[in-house]
Formats: structure tokens, C-alpha cells, sequence
């Protein structure tokens, strides 16, 4: 009676894990027909993103060009592009 009982309960666990199975198979299915959706989607992108950024670039104002660079502004507050009064480029500690 006992072997009967066993068989019985792997019968119905077996069964669930097929029930189970068939679950994640059709989620899988669903998955994979979302994904091969978005991937067509996507496809057109780098075109679309070409399109847009040319006609940003044909919409948008040339951006002006400066006679000379600005100086820049290190982190000690100084300028750089230009040689200070007094001091000697090659010795740091001498300003």
C-alpha cells in the first residue's frame, strides 16, 4: 500500500511539473515574440536618430568662432593661457 501511496504522489508532483513547464514555455513565447518586436522597432533607430540629427544641425545657428582661445581657469584659481607677471614657467614654487 505504501509503494502505491509513493507512486501515486510522484505521479502528481510529475504532473505538476509539467503543468509548470507549460507555463514558463508559453511565458517564454510571449518573451521571445516582445523582444523580436522591439527588435524590429529598434532596427529603424540609427536612421531615425541620422534624420533627427541632421535636421538639428541644419536648424540650429552656426556656433561663432572666437579670434583667439579663451584662457583657462585651473584649479588653484589661475589662469592658464597666459604667463603671469614674475613668474618663471619652469620653477612652480618660485610664485
Amino acid at each position: 500500500m505504501r509503494r502505491l501511496d509513493a507512486i501515486s504522489a510522484e505521479r502528481t508532483n510529475w504532473l505538476e511539473r509539467a503543468e509548470n513547464a507549460s507555463t514558463q514555455i508559453a511565458s517564454l513565447g510571449e518573451r521571445k515574440a516582445e523582444a523580436e518586436a522591439e527588435r524590429e522597432r529598434l532596427a529603424d533607430a540609427p536612421d531615425e536618430i541620422d534624420a533627427n540629427a541632421a535636421r538639428c544641425s541644419r536648424s540650429c545657428p552656426k556656433p561663432k568662432r572666437c579670434a583667439r582661445p579663451r584662457a583657462t581657469v585651473c584649479r588653484s584659481g589661475e589662469q592658464t593661457g597666459r604667463v603671469r607677471q614674475g613668474r618663471d614657467r619652469r620653477d612652480p614654487v618660485a610664485g
